[in-house]
């Protein structure tokens, strides 16, 4: 199955319809759940932390969500210090909607998190703070961790 651009924008603007601002919490979780199974699913192969993450990149671009970019990778191996910055330039999701003036990427914002949670074994949340859709350059998340 294939999710295109169109497809993309008429679920979600159905879930808004339906949800108004909840609908950004409903795809939020779906990311997470997907990016959780991932995670599980790199986490299989058996391999080095530096090949998950080059796997997790290379996802990126395979199932078109975007590219991301050498910040994350750089971020994965420091130890995750700070608030480490995700960035994904030509998000599929932000391409799809088109400038609307805030934050769209709740979705990738919930795989980014999913992903990191099960790969590191610490919880996070994940924020967009730059956005194609605002008319930043990329989109740029920043893990947070949370404590228990």
């Amino acid at each position: 199955m294939i999710i295109d651009e169109e497809f993309y924008r008429g679920l979600r603007k159905k879930l808004y319809a339906s949800f108004q601002s909840g609908a950004s919490v409903i795809l939020y979780e779906m990311g997470t759940g997907y990016g959780e199974l991932m995670g599980e699913n790199m986490k299989k192969m058996g391999v080095s932390k530096l090949e998950v993450i080059k796997n997790f990149m290379e996802l990126g671009k395979t199932h078109g969500y975007g590219v991301f970019n050498t910040p994350f990778l750089k971020m994965i191996l420091t130890g995750l210090q700070g608030e480490p910055a995700v960035r994904l330039e030509d998000s599929f999701f932000a391409t799809a909607l088109g400038t609307t003036g805030k934050a769209e990427c709740f979705l990738m914002a919930g795989i980014i998190a999913g992903a990191s949670q099960v790969l590191l074994a610490k919880k996070f949340t994940c924020l967009e703070e730059k956005c194609l859709c605002k008319g930043d350059p990329f989109c740029e998340f920043k893990l947070r961790q949370v404590s228990d």
